[in-house]
């Protein structure tokens, strides 16, 4: 377990940023197509186009966490020069574009005329960026060498925790943006796919533990090791699970919001937390 510990502990910006930057880019998706598809009357698209602030902050805090794991400022001009061939490069490329693209949409909802087309052309530039920016986080932690980060079930992980908390920040966003009015049937139905996103994501954790946990290298069995791992998993669940029932039950109250959104975050860097645990090659690390 102390390998295992040590190697999560030294991972901590990486755990920060697979658990914000998926969330944020799943809310700037979510809130993009709810202004493609007319969930707010034109007079409120300014508003909501101007509290993107909040998913473009949790990617962006998620994305300089992640900077902190190169160890010195030297290692990202490897980085840039990795962009078409490593899936770090990649990832990295996809977010600056992902994050730029988003700054100029939140920047000129602020003009004081805005252009519709305009307006709508960045918010499908937003989302397919968005999209291509998941895809590339979930296949950087999908690696063949690390045993327990092969296989389909690994990109799957983090894209439905994505979800999950996407939908949960998704909902804050939305009611700072009606800044006092209240859309009842909208928060709930974003509470509802956050609650669908969850029992996916734990079905497939427990799924990915049955045929892992046997899994061996010099050191031993994974589930010998990391024996606290299904109880992370289970916090986790029962964080988000939390959250999800205080939006419903509390909806548009202020501080039950805030309690939700701190106990979802707080559930998905325990799981995130779990997912450097069980790194463990077939040699002889951890």
């Amino acid at each position: 377990m102390e390998f295992a510990l040590a190697f999560a502990m030294q991972e901590i910006p990486l755990v920060l940023f697979t658990a914000l930057a998926p969330s944020g880019t799943v809310c700037m998706v979510i809130l993009m197509v709810m202004l493609l598809t007319h969930h707010f009357e034109m007079e409120r698209c300014p508003r909501l186009n101007q509290v993107t602030w909040v998913p473009l902050a949790v990617t962006t805090v998620g994305l300089v966490a992640a900077a902190a794991s190169l160890g010195t400022p030297a290692n990202a001009l490897y980085v840039v020069m990795g962009v078409g061939r490593s899936p770090l490069s990649n990832e990295v490329a996809c977010a600056v574009v992902f994050l730029a693209t988003c700054g100029v949409n939140w920047l000129l909802s602020f003009a004081q005329r805005e252009s519709l087309p305009v307006k709508r052309a960045f918010a499908v530039a937003i989302i397919g960026l968005g999209v291509v920016f998941l895809a590339s986080i979930a296949g950087a932690y999908s690696v063949e060498t690390i045993a327990t980060w092969s296989g389909p079930l690994v990109p799957a992980n983090l894209i439905l925790s994505g979800l999950v908390g996407g939908a949960l920040l998704a909902r804050a966003t939305i009611l700072l943006a009606l800044d006092g009015g209240y859309a009842p049937e909208l928060l709930g139905r974003l509470s509802w796919c956050a609650a669908v996103a969850l029992v996916a994501s734990v079905a497939c954790l427990a799924l990915q533990w049955f045929q892992q946990a046997g899994m061996s290298n010099a050191y031993g069995t994974l589930a010998s090791h990391v024996p606290v791992y299904p109880l992370l998993v289970a916090a986790y669940t029962l964080m988000v699970a939390a959250a999800i029932g205080l939006t419903l039950r509390f909806s548009g109250r202020r501080w039950p919001e805030v309690a939700a959104i701190a106990l979802a975050f707080g559930g998905l860097l325990v799981l995130r937390f779990g997912f450097y645990l069980i790194h463990m090659t077939p040699g002889l690390a951890m």
